[in-house]
Parts: C-alpha cells; sequence; structure tokens
C-alpha cells in the first residue's frame, strides 16, 4: 500500500463540500444544479468510511495501545478545545453569555461536553445565537471518537481470524448497524428513568446508528491486497460509473425523501461505489497531494470552525449572497490555516516524543 497517497487532499475536499451544504443549509444560496451535484458527494460518510480504512491501517502499524490513542487525542483534542474558546469568546462578543452566564452549570456543561465527549447538548442560555446552536457539526466527532474507543475491541475480535472470518464478522456488524441506523429501535431500557446527566450521556452513544460507515472502510482497508488492481490508477474509470449511477439515481429516485446518514438500500450500494471511487482517488496518481498541499492538512480546521462562522454571519444578518458566502469561507480558511500551523502540526509532532507511562500490552499483528 502506498505511503503516498491523496488522502489529504480527499480530506480537503469532503471538508468543502460540508462547508457548501451548510451554506445552502443556512440560506447563502438557493438549490441549484450544484446543490444537487454535491449533494451525491456527501463529506461526512467520506470522513467516516476513510477514517475506518485509515484508523485500522494505522492501528496495525502502531506498536502499543498507548501510542495508538495517544495519536488519536493529539490529533482530535488540541484543535478542538481552541475552536471551543473561540466559540466562548464570540458568544461572549454577541453578549449571548456575559462572563456571570459563561459560569452557569448548563454552559459550562456545553463547554466541557464538547471538550471531552458530549457533542449534542445545548443548554437554553446559548440557544439565542444564530439557529440555536453555535456549531452543530461537531456531532460527528462524537461519532469519531466512540469509533476511536471502539476499534481496537473490533480488531482483537479479528485479528487472529482468517480473512473470510473478518470480512463474514464486519459484514454481520455493518448490517447491524444499518438496521439500527433507519429503524432506530428503543434501548432494552427506560431512558426517561435516568438522571438528566445520565440521559445526555446515553444520547451521546450514537456509533451504533453510524458504524456501517466505518466498516465500509474497514473492509476496504482488509481486503486492499485483492482490491488494488480495481483501484489503483483507476479513479477515471471510478469517477465516470459513480456519476452514472448519480445521474441514473436522480432522474428514478425521490432524492427529497433519501436521508444520506440513514441510507435506503439503493442509496447504501451508492454509498459504496462511492467510497470505490475516493479510495481509488486515494491511490491514483498519488503524488497530486504532496504536489499541491506540500504536506499541510487544512481539513480539520474548516470543519470544526465553518459552521460556527456561518452562524455568526448569520447572527451579523448576512447569510445571504455569494459575497458573504465568500467572506464566511475566507474567515474559516484563514482559522483553518492558523489551526494546523500553529496547533494541529505542533502537536502531531509530539506522536514522535516518547512519555513516560507504563507500556500498554503490545497487540500482535
Amino acid at each position: 500500500m502506498y505511503k503516498t497517497n491523496n488522502f489529504d487532499l480527499i480530506r480537503l475536499l469532503a471538508a468543502l463540500q460540508v462547508l457548501l451544504g451548510h451554506a445552502w443549509l443556512v440560506g447563502f444560496f438557493k438549490e441549484n444544479w450544484l446543490y444537487n451535484i454535491i449533494w451525491f458527494i456527501p463529506g461526512v460518510p467520506i470522513f467516516f468510511g476513510m477514517s475506518g480504512f485509515l484508523l485500522l491501517w494505522s492501528l496495525q502499524r502502531n506498536p502499543t495501545l498507548m501510542s495508538y490513542f495517544k495519536n488519536r487525542f493529539l490529533r482530535l483534542f488540541p484543535a478542538l478545545w481552541a475552536t471551543m474558546l473561540l466559540t466562548a469568546l464570540i458568544l461572549l462578543g454577541f453578549r449571548v453569555l456575559t462572563i456571570h452566564t459563561l459560569f452557569d452549570p448548563s454552559a459550562m456543561m456545553y463547554f466541557a461536553g464538547r471538550c471531552t465527549v458530549i457533542f449534542s447538548f445545548v443548554p437554553a442560555v446559548i440557544k439565542g445565537f444564530a439557529q440555536g446552536n453555535p456549531n452543530g457539526s461537531l456531532w460527528t466527532i462524537g461519532v469519531e471518537l466512540q469509533f476511536y474507543l471502539l476499534l481496537p475491541l473490533l480488531y482483537l475480535l479479528i485479528r487472529r481470524s482468517t480473512l473470510f472470518v473478518q470480512n463474514l464478522f464486519l459484514v454481520s456488524v455493518g448490517l447491524i448497524s444499518w438496521w439500527v441506523d433507519r429503524h432506530d429501535p428503543d434501548p432494552p431500557f427506560n431512558v426517561s428513568s435516568l438522571n438528566g446527566y445520565l440521559q445526555i450521556l446515553v444520547s451521546e452513544v450514537r456509533i451504533f446508528y453510524y458504524l456501517f460507515f466505518f466498516v465500509i472502510g474497514m473492509l476496504f482497508y482488509l481486503n486492499y491486497h485483492y482490491l488494488k488492481g480495481l483501484l489503483e490508477r483507476r479513479f477515471l474509470i471510478h469517477l465516470i460509473l459513480y456519476a452514472v449511477i448519480c445521474l441514473l439515481s436522480y432522474r428514478y429516485t425521490d432524492i427529497s425523501k433519501v436521508d444520506r446518514y440513514a441510507p435506503d438500500p439503493l442509496s447504501l450500494l451508492r454509498h459504496i461505489f462511492l467510497m470505490l471511487m475516493v479510495f481509488s482517488a486515494a491511490f491514483s496518481n498519488t503524488g497530486l497531494s504532496e504536489r499541491w498541499l506540500k504536506g499541510n492538512d487544512y481539513s480539520y480546521g474548516i470543519y470544526l470552525t465553518h459552521l460556527l462562522i456561518i452562524n455568526t454571519f448569520y447572527q451579523l444578518n448576512m447569510f445571504s449572497g455569494v459575497l458573504n458566502f465568500f467572506l464566511s469561507a475566507l474567515v474559516t480558511g484563514i482559522l483553518a490555516f492558523l489551526s494546523w500551523h500553529f496547533i494541529e502540526k505542533k502537536a502531531l509532532e509530539l506522536k514522535k516524543q516518547k512519555f513516560i507511562i507504563k507500556r500498554i500490552r503490545k497487540i500482535p499483528v
């Protein structure tokens, strides 16, 4: 498998797709042909699918669980904490919060939760900003974090099995997850009987609704030896194939009734072809990302800050028109640039440093 690949570039394009999608959602643009095109290239499922592939790859290359979790922590949290500090400053600037209400228990829980494991709870004291949620896209960070924690267990269960058994197990897990996402069954206990804090924590456990996206990426990784001839240097073929599938879907399917995060069987199949195109892009013309980005990865900063900035423009009543969109995108780009060069890059450099922590048992690969 190529160590040189185009994943950074694909992540950047996926982040830009999410930014554009939210710009339409807020009202910068009216729906048109471009909206229909980006609808078929959903950034979040692409992120989830690539995570399944890349994190399983990373887990096999990390000698210990400690190094795996350290790397995940350094990638996720420093930039997230900086984003939450910026969120607090914006809310204070618009007087949605004051110094006094900033230390209200519900507000403190909001900020502490976003910096740890709670990504959906929004207290009433903050709902006066924009559309009621300063940065609603952060829910996916919570799902990613839960996958970080679940992946070592999944790997432990399959690492000694044959490839056939590994595939069978993961396909079964993926289908169960997809069924849960489609039907949203009630939990096996009465959630309303729990106290408020436990209810919030339980509501955060959403990995089972989206695990099938990650599983698709894991399956691509496990079977890459057999798929590489189909993927490497075949991007144009997969692009044309996926474009034809999208045209047929648009022509014969009521897209307005399709939920990209709880897809019907045909949409799930389309997503598999989408990931074929994505992984083919990653391993075709493999120097493209390095030539264009020079090793920089601005995607996470864009994802973390874009909706916060869009909502800030919404609060300023500047949420329509091309000019306002480009201004919000420019601010987002500047923040992503600063996040990468002054926070994320420096945090990732700590991966190479050894911490004085008792080693955790090595996982055989």
